[in-house]
């Protein structure tokens, strides 16, 4: 992929860099710039953002 703008963007799937609690933790460590949570995970850490709550 090449970049534009000086920006590069990659998407790894499959749980590549493991579960959600290891990408936060490479995170945290700077080892990955960013990953996606599901809202279950999110919900779990917050019940406020379970679907259906105001």
């Amino acid at each position: 992929m090449e970049p534009t703008a000086g920006v590069t963007f990659r998407c790894y799937a499959g749980r590549v860099h493991g579960d959600e609690s290891e990408v936060v933790r490479k995170i945290r460590a700077g080892r990955l710039d960013g990953g996606a949570r599901s809202a279950d995970t999110l919900a779990a850490r917050d019940p406020r953002r379970r679907p259906g709550n105001p």
